[in-house]
């Protein structure tokens, strides 16, 4: 065998090694990329933090929504809410809707413990929002003390999503 012949197949060889290897390397950088960037706060295979208390809410993010909660304002106030942080694509909601959207029962009663919903007819238009979307566990938690609303099937989630629209 030559020394070039020698040279060449130890080049390939080498060459080959490295292929084999890049996409454990690649995978280690982006591992590397991905630890640095939520080190640094950017949470990239997240959500990231809620920006408003209906968006906290609507993800039963119920530490989020106490860190939030120096904020709340007139439970009529509507909150953004970025479409991706419910199943229903609404991108605005006040925070009584924001905690019915996300079923948890627990985050439906956390945000009564805010005042919320401040009367009746609110307390209603929430038991017609839960019925809407299936959310019978919270349906019955809202219904437990109160007589039961009279609700059309979808009126409520519809009067939602044309405030997201408007």
């Amino acid at each position: 065998m030559s020394t070039s012949a020698a040279i060449d197949h130890s080049s390939s060889d080498a060459l080959i090694g490295w292929l084999m290897a890049l996409p454990a390397i690649c995978v280690t950088l982006l591992a590397l990329l991905v630890t640095l960037g939520e080190r640094a706060g950017l949470e990239p295979l997240s959500y990231g933090r809620p920006a408003s208390l209906a968006e906290a809410a609507a993800r039963a993010n119920l530490p989020e929504l106490a860190r939030l909660r120096p904020l709340a304002e007139d439970p009529r106030h509507v909150y953004p809410v970025r479409p991706f942080y419910t199943e229903f694509g609404i991108s605005a909601a006040t925070l009584g809707e924001a905690a019915v959207l996300s079923k948890n029962v627990s985050v439906v009663e956390y945000v009564e413990e805010f005042g919320l919903p401040a009367d009746a007819n609110a307390r209603a238009a929430l038991v017609c929002l839960s019925r809407d979307i299936g959310a019978h566990d919270v349906t019955q938690h809202l219904t437990a003390h109160t007589p039961d609303a009279r609700c059309t099937a979808g009126a409520a989630l519809a009067a939602v999503r044309a405030r997201t629209a408007g």
